[in-house]
């Protein structure tokens, strides 16, 4: 999607046009990398310098996305002296000042503390409020990612598994599985999901349909096989459930 690479296979069109070859196409999107490639010794606002005759964007844009990044009393920082979370927030502002229409980003959160993650998200969500911008995010932190995302798309092996909004993709997910569902932990989920019904495993806890006032025998069917039921709480579908439903489906082809 960034036009870094060809495609093995298939086709990809960015804006309608190839990232590859587009120079059209490169203009609009920005690539936001999981690590940070900035010259150590300069400070940042010098960085952004050397940046706007090559973008090709106003000097004075700098100091308008740094304001709003609250990037600007680090501006005579060196980059080596930058925490890990202002260093994406560094890159964010680069992708303001060239007013790119799409950023592609590649596990932008990696290496933060939880602190820093939320911080980062939030400055995605007001760039997207603010200017417009589309984030395409690719991410193993689902907890976080569907504080942020409207859109969902999984994908397993070069194939897509799932694609629909965030919120029909929970609703749909929930709906095969009866609607009502609970969360169960218990002191196996390997062996509880060979006992009952599971439609999801999310760490400690299966999640099982209960239609029919059917928990009762649910629990004491694992009580009987020795499984120890820790917990139990009312499920909804969120992104966990919705990529545990796609492996699950793709699992039983």
């Amino acid at each position: 999607m960034a036009g870094l690479l060809r495609p093995d296979r298939g086709r990809v069109t960015v804006l309608g046009e190839d990232p590859f070859s587009s120079i059209h196409v490169k203009e609009r999107v920005f690539y936001v990398m999981d690590t940070v490639n900035i010259p150590l010794h300069l400070s940042i606002y010098d960085y952004f310098l050397h940046l706007s005759r090559i973008y090709g964007f106003n000097p004075s844009a700098i100091k308008e996305s740094f304001l709003s990044l609250d990037l600007w009393t680090a501006r005579d920082r060196k980059v080596k002296q930058l925490s890990a979370g202002m260093k994406q927030k560094a890159q964010l502002a680069i992708a303001l000042c060239a007013r790119a229409d799409l950023v592609v980003a590649d596990e932008p959160a990696s290496n933060m503390d939880p602190v820093a993650r939320m911080q980062l998200y939030d400055t995605i969500r007001k760039i997207n409020r603010e200017n417009g911008t589309t984030f395409f995010i690719s991410s193993h932190i689902l907890a976080e990612l569907e504080k942020v995302i409207t859109g969902v798309i999984i994908i397993s092996h070069g194939r897509t598994l799932a694609q629909s909004g965030m919120k029909e993709a929970a609703e749909e997910a929930s709906r095969r599985h009866g609607g009502d569902s609970v969360r169960i932990s218990v002191s196996d989920t390997a062996a509880a999901s060979k006992v009952v019904p599971v439609v999801g495993i999310e760490g400690d806890a299966v999640i099982v349909r209960t239609e029919g006032g059917r928990l009762g025998s649910i629990i004491s069917r694992l009580e009987a096989e020795g499984i120890s039921v820790l917990s139990v709480e009312r499920s909804h579908f969120d992104l966990g459930g919705v990529f545990t439903e796609a492996m699950s489906n793709e699992r039983g082809n």
